[in-house]
């Protein structure tokens, strides 16, 4: 952990230059939807007034370079708090340079790679809401069977905090599997499919889908937490004053500091899956990073 700092700012190199780009997106819209929460405030019987917010148009100049930092630059910035979090756990220097350089010759698989992870999310969306679909409309038949109003509110409401707790779960589970896809295209040198289907066996076959889960679980809470703090915080800070600045610095310290230490925590457990049940050798990994020295695990 007390590479942190320097996986934040490997991290940083592309975030904030995003971060701005969405500050200058939408910081006029942010404004206005804090003065309506104003407005609500000091006149709670008043209806809003919501025209700026209706007549909002993105300006297509930002909104192109976003994209294109995404495209371009987020791949590359994962690879390389990867490696930077590798080199950390194999006892070698975390230097920005040396990360980006590692993580630049393998950018072409690492772009392909999230071209998978896209077309499976859009998969994984649209069957869970099918799911969700079907399941609504078999508990609704269910509780509406009894004529209980009550009953029926009780039933809807747990599945919808069922429903809540289990996506984040399986959001969360999902962000390990990326990581996991992630090492072992760039430092496995695996090809984006295989690296994909070994992520997907490695965290949820056998015993490792319980403590998949428990880990998903920590990291929801901490992420749940720091958002309603920091980033609520400084949502109803930024509201009461109408400075849109001040939640996107606050939410984007979230996701600044939550991205890098998600990558630490899923990487060591990748570390420790394939220790335990592959017999990993770290070494040989440790012999990939040019100049370096075989010695044992930091």
């Amino acid at each position: 952990m007390r590479h942190l700092v320097t996986f934040c700012a490997i991290f940083a190199v592309v975030f904030v230059p995003s971060i701005l780009l969405t500050y200058l997106q939408t910081h006029s819209m942010m404004a206005d939807v804090f003065n309506v929460f104003t407005q609500v405030i000091a006149h709670p019987g008043k209806t809003p007034d919501v025209k700026t917010l209706i007549d909002y148009q993105p300006n297509d100049a930002l909104l192109g370079l976003q994209w294109l930092l995404g495209f371009l630059g987020f791949p590359l910035a994962y690879g390389a708090v990867v490696v930077g979090v590798s080199r950390a756990y194999l006892g070698q220097p975390v230097r920005l340079a040396d990360a980006y350089r590692e993580a630049l010759s393998r950018w072409l698989p690492i772009l392909i790679l999230i071209v998978l992870w896209f077309v499976a999310i859009v998969v994984v969306l649209i069957a869970y809401v099918g799911i969700l679909a079907v399941t609504s409309a078999a508990l609704g038949a269910i509780a509406g069977a009894f004529r209980n109003g009550p009953l029926l509110t009780a039933v809807m409401a747990t599945f919808l905090i069922g429903v809540f707790v289990f996506s984040m779960i399986l959001f969360i589970l999902l962000y390990l599997v990326s990581v996991v896809s992630f090492i072992g295209v760039v430092l496995e040198n695996l090809d984006p499919v295989t690296a994909l289907g070994r992520a997907f066996g490695r965290v949820f076959a056998g015993g490792a889908l319980w403590r998949s889960t428990g880990l998903a679980l920590s990291l929801t809470a901490t992420y749940v937490g720091a958002f309603l703090v920091l980033g609520g915080g400084s949502a109803l800070a930024a509201a009461l004053i109408n400075a849109p600045a001040l939640y996107f610095i606050g939410s984007g310290l979230v996701e600044l500091f939550f991205v890098p230490f998600a990558v630490v925590v899923a990487a060591v457990y990748y570390y420790d899956l394939r220790v335990r049940r592959e017999g990993y050798d770290l070494e040989m990994l440790l012999e990939r990073f040019a100049g370096s020295q075989p010695r044992r695990p930091a």
